[in-house]
């Protein structure tokens, strides 16, 4: 296809290859080994996670901050034309409001007081 690639010699990368000296192989693990104790030696110095964790409360108290900020204006002007509270649906469907608050009691109705709910009387 591409006979530019056929007559390229292929790329050597054995020179990278970590295990071709191992001296050099064994000093960089040793190297990384105790950065890597160190590390933990320090964290576990500072006081464990709980310090950790507080180490973290000034930038989120921060950003909550920010979030807020951004926030209260859209709140705002969304109060601002907030929309009336919707009807109770009693209303709605047009049941009687002393109807529906005698269905709400935990005694059961009189005749009577059903009667008067119903066409909107009191009682004589």
């Amino acid at each position: 296809m591409n006979d530019d690639l056929d007559h390229e010699p292929p790329v050597d990368l054995r020179s990278l290859d970590p295990t071709r000296d191992p001296a050099r192989l064994g000093a960089l693990l040793g190297a990384i080994t105790a950065d890597a104790m160190a590390a933990r030696r320090a964290r576990a110095e500072r006081g464990g996670v709980l310090v950790e964790l507080a180490g973290w409360s000034r930038p989120a108290l921060a950003a909550a901050a920010l979030v807020l900020a951004v926030a209260l204006p859209t709140l705002w002007r969304a109060r601002a034309r907030a929309v009336p509270a919707p009807l109770p649906a009693t209303d709605t469907m047009g049941i009687p409001r002393q109807l529906a608050l005698i269905l709400h009691t935990s005694r059961a109705p009189t005749v009577a007081e059903l009667h008067d709910a119903v066409l909107g009387e009191s009682a004589p």
